[in-house]
């Protein structure tokens, strides 16, 4: 095989022949394959070549169908085989970095348990060990630099490589006086991926490496980034990754980073890759667009855009700009047309084979236009725009779109049915990690399509998920044929259907097809609840209704009114303690009905001392949360006794000089002053 430079477009190819020397562990031809790419990346314009995004371990591997300990083991192998050879070490050090921020999660940091601090710090230590053999075995290993530069900049660089640095021996290991049960937790952290701690400290610093200078000690990653400096002088990755770190986020400012780019370190750089550094400051201050009705946010976003393009871009980020600017367009300026405009001239501008590796953000923006909104793409940079993310082979939706595209011949795609079962077989394979990650996902695709007035190629989608028992698939086609659904065609509504795929969302554990099930039982079907089988089933389907934020609270009051009167004794008192949870709920309709139910226990007595006092006192605290509410006035009018102004006199009155032993804790919360 030819080992040159490959155009950006065939890298999906390269990719499927070196995950072939992978199967058959052909070590001397990777070995080869990465020593040319590296060579050829040495000489290339910064930014142009993809030699440090192509040495990733997903390059290798398929994270979606390989487990990360067969990942662990081939590299194991590889440095075994090859122990004198640079990039084995560097792709086991990349590994263990990137099991350390699995491990560490993706949450704030006061968020991550101290087993997960502790397995991550494990991990980054194997990290450290593989990357610094690697620099032993490399007289300019730019790849290992940078990846430890991102280690001390992301966590704290391993004790005894800070040791080693101030002309000490390596001792301090992060298992050191560790709590057993603590450090036990953390190694099944390393496990589940295929690792074990590291047993001991290397001895020595790779040899001719410069000591640090006294501000780079507990600097690591200054340190490293003046190492990589010194071997490439240009190197735009290293420089955009310590930019990141420089982000508020991370303690830094948007103006450390304007001074980053014009300051000795990027001297080697020009204009247009000196602006690939600033856009981590750009992009990071526009990360969050103004309300259509922030008119002069909008104005002021406008402008900065405006102003942005006019300079000297990269293609890449030219590309990226133009299609964040196109979200903008859309979102902030409720201007589809120009938008449209943007995202075609945004895929023009993206080197051949490169686009947005994300769903959400310009992509999503992107597919409403075109399959939502309906939007004409006569230039077929839609149909673009998703063969290149179907070539990255990293998310479920644009697969998903394209075998759609294939099966009725819509958004420029040719009618190719042959190919659409294995387009959605793999679709379903990376679209089962994305969801409910964001809003956009291959169970929620159909949905989008739907609003287009893509009736039957929506529904085909859906049928698709549904017989794959995706989550979620079967409720919107009980919504279909149930027409809950805006524009349902009459030939859909189908009330055996309906009820089929609502047992079946029900069965595969979906939360609102419980709760809408549970609902049909209760009242379509009046289930009598007094016998304990249907109460025990309704109850349970509401409970697991739970799980959805769209159906918890309604669920939640739910089983309270079923506790309180169907329930044992016990049950009726729970039952009231769960409506008690919600009094003080910020969804106003909520809150009242919830006000409504305990004004009703304490009429009939259940679950709580029977009061008319109180459950008028309740009755009229949910009429005050939601005055207009006749459910609510018809539960107080109960209360009262009667809708006549007289018998309500006579009732209030005998319930006042009734009241009794009522307490506070029988009241409703006072209104705040």
């Amino acid at each position: 095989m030819d080992l040159r430079v490959p155009p950006l477009q065939n890298i999906p190819q390269i990719r499927l022949q070196l995950r072939e020397w992978v199967r058959t562990e052909s070590f001397d031809e990777l070995n080869r394959y990465f020593d040319t790419l590296e060579a050829e990346w040495a000489i290339a314009a910064p930014g142009s070549h993809h030699y440090l995004d192509t040495a990733r371990t997903g390059t290798l591997f398929d994270f979606s169908v390989t487990p990360a300990s067969d990942i662990a083991r081939f590299f194991q192998a590889w440095i075994a085989a090859c122990p004198d050879a640079f990039h084995p070490r560097l792709f086991m050090g990349s590994f263990c970095f990137g099991r350390a921020g699995n491990i560490r999660g993706t949450g704030w940091a006061d968020s991550v348990t101290e087993d997960c601090w502790l397995g991550a710090a494990l991990a980054c230590e194997l990290s450290a060990t593989h990357l610094l053999a690697a620099i032993e075995r490399s007289p300019r290993p730019v790849a290992a630099g940078v990846t430890l530069m991102e280690l001390c900049a992301h966590f704290r660089e391993p004790a005894w490589l800070n040791e080693l640095f101030r002309g000490q021996p390596a001792r301090r290991m992060a298992s050191d006086d560790q709590d057993p049960e603590l450090l036990e937790m953390a190694v099944e952290h390393l496990a589940r991926y295929g690792l074990v701690p590291l047993q001991e400290a290397p001895e020595a610093l790779p040899a001719g490496l410069p000591q640090r200078e006294a501000h780079e000690l507990d600097q690591g990653q200054d340190y490293w980034l003046h190492r990589v400096i010194g071997w490439r002088a240009d190197c735009l990755e290293a420089l955009q990754s310590y930019a990141n770190y420089l982000l508020p986020r991370w303690g830094g400012s948007h103006e450390d980073i304007e001074g980053f780019a014009t300051g000795p370190l990027c001297a080697a750089l020009n204009e247009a890759q000196r602006n690939v550094i600033r856009w981590v400051a750009f992009s990071d201050i526009h990360e969050y667009f103004p309300a259509k009705e922030e008119f002069n946010a909008a104005r002021e976003v406008l402008a900065d855009y405006e102003a942005w393009l006019e300079r000297d871009l990269l293609p890449f980020y030219r590309g990226c700009a133009l299609g964040d600017f196109a979200h903008f367009c859309a979102y902030s300026l409720d201007n589809p047309t120009r938008s449209m405009q943007m995202h075609v001239a945004s895929v023009q501008a993206f080197p051949e084979g490169s686009y947005y590796r994300q769903i959400e953000g310009p992509f999503g923006a992107f597919l409403h236009l075109v399959v939502v909104n309906n939007m004409a793409d006569e230039t077929g940079a839609f149909r673009t725009a998703v063969e290149r993310m179907c070539a990255m082979n990293e998310h479920g939706v644009p697969l998903a779109i394209k075998a759609l595209g294939h099966q009725f011949g819509l958004w420029g795609f040719d009618k190719q049915p042959q190919q659409v079962a294995d387009l959605l077989e793999r679709a379903q394979v990376l679209g089962l990690r994305d969801l409910g990650e964001t809003g956009l996902d291959i169970v929620s695709l159909p949905a989008r399509v739907w609003w287009g007035g893509h009736h039957d190629e929506s529904y085909y989608l859906a049928l698709q998920w549904a017989e794959r028992g995706l989550p979620g698939a079967a409720f919107f086609l009980h919504e279909i044929h149930s027409g809950r659904l805006d524009d349902v065609p009459q030939r859909y509504l189908d009330d055996a259907e309906n009820l089929r795929w609502l047992q079946q969302g029900a069965q595969q554990g979906c939360p609102r097809s419980m709760f809408n099930l549970a609902w049909r039982k209760l009242f379509d079907d009046e289930l009598d609840m007094t016998v304990r089988a249907h109460f025990d089933e309704v109850v349970q389907l509401f409970e697991g209704a739970r799980e959805s934020s769209k159906a918890e609270l309604r669920a939640r009051i739910r089983i309270g009114i079923l506790l309180r009167d169907y329930g044992t004794v016990e049950e009726q008192e729970t039952g009231v303690q769960y409506l008690r949870s919600l009094v003080d709920c910020d969804d106003d309709w909520v809150a009242a009905r919830t006000c409504a139910e305990i004004a009703l226990a304490y009429l009939h007595g259940r679950g709580v001392t029977k009061s008319r006092f109180a459950a008028m006192e309740w009755a009229q605290h949910g009429v005050n949360q939601a005055p207009d509410n006749e459910g609510i006035q018809e539960v107080q009018y109960e209360v009262l006794n009667s809708h006549s102004l007289v018998k309500t006199l006579v009732t209030s009155v005998g319930a006042f000089l009734g009241r009794g032993k009522v307490g506070a804790e029988d009241l409703p919360p006072k209104p705040a002053q």
